[in-house]
């Protein structure tokens, strides 16, 4: 019998590199000991990752050790801080292609801060990689990774016009980093803060100045220490704000096309009903919305939110209720609801739990305007069966007069078979004023 052809190996350098590139970093690694050959094909490989609670792995260590014995470290099979900077150390030293995107877990505590800055900095003014994700706190529990952030000393010297991407996780910046950063990376076309904090009290500051922004996306997400934010970004297109209610006290953002503010609640205060009505009302020109109840209970409780919407979201084409809706939040999202004259979906993601509308409250709050002439979709999640719930249904059938598709998802994991295909059997009985459209259970 003829020995078996190795063909993977026969391929092309040009060709494994390619493999290679779709390869997670440490499977890549991995492929070091299968032969000669590809001993250090690893060392081109454009997407690289070095995680800090993985190092303890026993797998991970086995396979690292000829670096860490290169380096010169002899007790390579116990886990220790030192010897996971030295292989970060080595890898980066024998890495001899460009470097794409970097992704960072480590918790500098022990005096490693220094370590941090030697490698960010020869990452991005040596390497010039388009993408870091640096998170600076190690632990895989919520309660670890947003107990403790660390100081990051950005050399304004060492930043490149390379980077796209940045994305910082339990980070401590001082009050001025953020506009540091952005002058340095004036190419920087996603920014995402992630559990970071800051100490100074001040407002987060993202643009504004002669220098215009080339930011595209910015994500911020439970944030600590900055009072407000002020956004001058015209080129910003994608918004998340996963975080407690602030004051924008400037938002300029004339391209912006996709929001998600997900607040976690809204004070009983004029204060933080007031920012979250000024912010809906800067937005009135965004295609995509999704918002928490938390919003629609400050629309249901400010003074003048007619007012504040009176421009309308005129471009708004979706809609998405991110939570369940209870009773003291309903007028907010008929508030809304009625001010979008051309909305084309509609998502509830969790009816289950939702108190929506009786007929009267439809009616107070006139949303006919964009239920007959625009609604094509309506998708309705976790949906129980409830009174309440079925009479929004039938609303929605009985006034979406261009409606083209109703998708339901029944919350199975409150109902049983028999529960389940009886909700079916109703849903589908109802009256439909528009001829085409299709009611689909699931």
């Amino acid at each position: 019998m003829a020995p078996s052809q190795d063909r993977l190996s026969s391929l092309p350098d040009a060709v494994i590199g390619q493999i290679f590139s779709f390869l997670p970093f440490e499977d890549a690694v991995r492929t070091s000991v299968l032969s000669k050959r590809w001993k250090h094909h690893w060392t081109s490989v454009p997407h690289l990752e070095f995680f800090e609670d993985n190092f303890d792995r026993r797998p991970w260590r086995q396979m690292m050790r000829p670096l860490l014995v290169s380096s010169g470290v002899s007790e390579w099979d116990e886990f220790t801080k030192l010897n996971f900077v030295a292989m970060v150390d080595r890898c980066l030293l024998l890495h001899c292609s460009s470097i794409q995107s970097v992704r960072l877990r480590f918790n500098p505590a022990g005096g490693h801060a220094s370590t941090i800055e030697r490698w960010t900095h020869q990452l991005i003014s040596k390497k010039q990689i388009r993408a870091l994700d640096l998170d600076l706190c190690n632990g895989n529990s919520t309660a670890e990774r947003t107990s403790g952030s660390f100081p990051l000393l950005w050399d304004a010297g060492g930043f490149s016009p390379c980077l796209r991407s940045l994305t910082l996780r339990n980070v401590s910046l001082s009050g001025d980093a953020i506009i540091t950063l952005l002058r340095g990376f004036n190419c920087l076309e996603r920014l995402c803060l992630e559990c970071c904090s800051t100490v100074m009290r001040h407002d987060l500051v993202i643009g504004g100045g002669s220098q215009q922004l080339q930011l595209e996306s910015f994500r911020m997400v439970k944030c600590k220490g900055w009072k407000g934010l002020e956004i001058d970004a015209p080129n910003l297109r994608s918004l998340e704000y996963i975080d407690m209610v602030r004051p924008w006290r400037r938002v300029n953002l004339p391209s912006l096309s996709v929001a998600i503010l997900d607040f976690d609640e809204c004070d009983d205060d004029e204060g933080s009903i007031e920012d979250v009505v000024n912010l809906l009302a800067d937005l009135t020109h965004v295609k995509s919305l999704s918002v928490s109840p938390a919003a629609f209970w400050a629309l249901s409780n400010g003074e003048s939110v007619q007012e504040a919407l009176s421009n309308g979201f005129h471009n708004l084409k979706q809609l998405t209720l991110m939570a369940a809706l209870f009773e003291e939040e309903l007028g907010g999202f008929l508030v809304l609801l009625s001010n979008c004259h051309r909305l084309q979906m509609l998502t509830i993601n969790d009816s289950s739990y939702c108190r929506l509308p009786q007929w009267d409250a439809w009616r107070k709050h006139d949303v006919h305007g964009c239920l007959v002439h625009h609604l094509k979709t309506v998708k309705v999640n976790s949906f129980a069966g409830s009174d309440g719930e079925t009479l929004f249904v039938k609303f929605l059938l009985e006034n979406a007069a261009v409606l083209e598709y109703l998708v339901i998802k029944i919350a199975r994991w409150r109902l049983n078979e028999v529960d389940t295909l009886d909700i079916a059997n109703k849903l589908l009985a109802l009256p439909r004023s528009s001829i085409s459209a299709k009611i689909m259970v699931s």
